[in-house]
């Protein structure tokens, strides 16, 4: 076993949304919590929570692994027979399934139990008494790699994670001091330590938080006022229209494209979002404690499926939250000795998807047992 921490830049490449689940009228602020200045006083500063980041990379990791294993498959377009069951490996190597296997994953599907524990962490159940399976919690792990990093709760038995998700907090004026030295920007500058080493991006000074944040205005139409949407509705439905209905114009006149400001025809809303400018710079942290090497794999595979959808935070469909992570900075810490760090190379995750054609079988009765 090896202790692996990841310690980087996140970038954002849009602006970014993440509400704390407060809402003020029509306007959403930025998640938020108190940080000590170095002059003593305190600030409430936007932080994106290592729980939303946790909970994401669980959904991409389990999801890939779910699709390998042949659940839900057929619906998400990834089967063209009934017979067949195939997913690339990084070596070209494919994963099949004979056609009642495969019949029988796509019909029983998985327990509700089961996508619980795998998507959410799952929840405690009564047994009775029972005692604590260790012998169970030991073949989870074996069996579900990824289930060991994040963990989860089946039964009355709790398997603690092993990853440590920090939140990502704005590399700026007011957390430097908090922050190593050689993720400050002007440090970087001096000592040419420019990306991929660390990531963030060179300048000479680094600016307050409040130079970042924002707040976007969006407005949202009510279209079922709008006459040349008219047609689509049954006739019934347009007397529960609200407001005035406009007058026709005359043929020979081309209609507006929208409705004169201060109409009320059309428009259902203003709403604000508080949001990090494209470019600013997050630092984050990741550590993976005592983790088997199988269970590395199998968090690298999660990060890389995380890779191909790069969004945190919320309004991703509007173009909210793409960033860039540099992963190319882990350090093994032996737990078993104090020395100094050293760096590991990236898996490709190609052991995690043998492991999976290997023991598919295996892994889909354990979480059939979850019911």
């Amino acid at each position: 076993m090896q202790t692996l921490i990841f310690e980087g830049v996140v970038t954002a490449l849009s602006s970014v949304s993440h509400n704390g689940g407060q809402v003020f009228g029509n306007s959403a602020p930025f998640r938020r919590e108190k940080f000590k200045l170095r002059t003593g006083e305190t600030v409430l500063m936007p932080v994106v929570s290592g729980n939303s980041i946790r909970g994401v990379l669980r959904d991409r990791g389990m999801l890939h692994m779910c699709r390998l294993l042949g659940y839900g498959v057929e619906e998400e377009g990834f089967q063209e027979t009934a017979e067949r069951v195939a997913v690339a490996s990084e070596e070209g190597e494919r994963i099949r399934l004979d056609a009642a296997e495969s019949h029988a994953v796509r019909r029983s599907g998985l327990s509700l139990p089961a996508f619980h524990f795998l998507f959410s962490g799952g929840a405690l159940t009564s047994e009775g008494g029972k005692a604590i399976n260790i012998e169970k919690a030991l073949r989870i792990r074996r069996v579900l790699p990824l289930a060991g990093v994040f963990g989860g709760a089946t039964g009355n038995m709790i398997l603690p994670g092993k990853l440590i998700c920090h939140k990502m907090i704005p590399i700026c004026e007011e957390t430097l001091h908090l922050l190593p030295r050689r993720f400050h920007p002007a440090w970087c500058v001096l000592h040419q330590h420019v990306a991929p080493h660390c990531g963030c991006t060179p300048q000479a000074t680094t600016q307050s938080i409040w130079e970042y944040l924002q707040t976007e205005t969006y407005t949202r139409r009510d279209d079922a006022k709008n006459p040349h949407r008219h047609a689509l509705l049954q006739a019934q439905a347009r007397p529960q229209i609200a407001g005035p209905q406009p007058t026709l114009l005359p043929t020979d006149v081309e209609p507006p494209d929208d409705d004169p400001p201060g109409s009320g025809q059309k428009q259902q809303m203003i709403y604000e979002i508080e949001t990090l400018c494209a470019g600013t710079d997050l630092h984050w942290k990741i550590l993976l404690d005592d983790v088997w090497a199988i269970e590395f794999e199998s968090f690298a595979t999660a990060l890389r499926e995380f890779s191909r959808r790069p969004y945190i935070g919320g309004k991703s469909g509007i173009g909210h939250g793409e960033v860039s992570v540099h992963l190319d900075r882990w350090m093994s810490i032996d737990s078993r000795v104090q020395v100094d760090s050293t760096d590991v190379a990236f898996p490709l995750g190609t052991a995690y998807a043998q492991h999976i054609q290997r023991h598919g079988a295996v892994m889909r009765e354990e979480l059939a047992r979850m019911i």
